[in-house]
């Protein structure tokens, strides 16, 4: 067999699989394609040994960007998810947290920043019947807590005075 021709090992496809899965623009956003490898195979590009050289894989990707510029990205969710591989819409963070999923999961929940208002923030991830756990305050602004964590360290109240005073906090 010719070296030129020679198959690539499957780790050096997967390598290059990992190297390929980014976002794709398409006509009105993005998709990320959890497996681009099966988006290749889709859409009849995929010779798998090849996507370990980059100027082959560079040129798989100029064409699968032409042919995905075409449609709209929902087209394309919809065709590969219809095809079993794992993709979705690249959302921006207001598309997130109004998503239907994310408020029917109650993915996100409102809490009250004293500064800033209310604030929709992410919610646990986990729900637990047994433990339930609850986001309940915002992040605190830089330095909120600086003289309480202070105090615990054993600085007294002068100390933390003077330490402000003098530019350390």
């Amino acid at each position: 067999m010719d070296p030129a021709t020679k198959p690539e090992t499957a780790e050096a496809a997967a390598r290059a699989a990992r190297r390929s899965t980014w976002p794709r623009r398409f006509r009105n956003g993005a998709v990320t394609l959890a497996v681009l490898v099966a988006v290749y195979a889709l859409l009849g590009f995929l010779v798998l040994p090849l996507l370990a050289k980059p100027r082959i894989e560079a040129a798989l990707t100029e064409e699968l960007e032409k042919a995905t510029r075409t449609k709209s990205s929902q087209h394309w969710v919809d065709v590969l998810n219809k095809a079993g591989v794992p993709c979705g819409p690249i959302l921006n963070v207001k598309e997130v947290f109004d998503d239907p999923h994310v408020k029917h999961l109650e993915l996100a929940t409102t809490v009250r920043h004293p500064r800033l208002g209310d604030l929709e923030i992410q919610n646990l991830p986990v729900t637990l019947s047994r433990t339930p756990g609850a986001v309940r305050t915002p992040a605190p602004d830089v330095g909120q807590h600086t003289d309480e964590l202070l105090g615990e360290l054993g600085y007294s109240k002068e100390e933390i005075a003077a330490i402000r005073r003098d530019g350390v906090v």
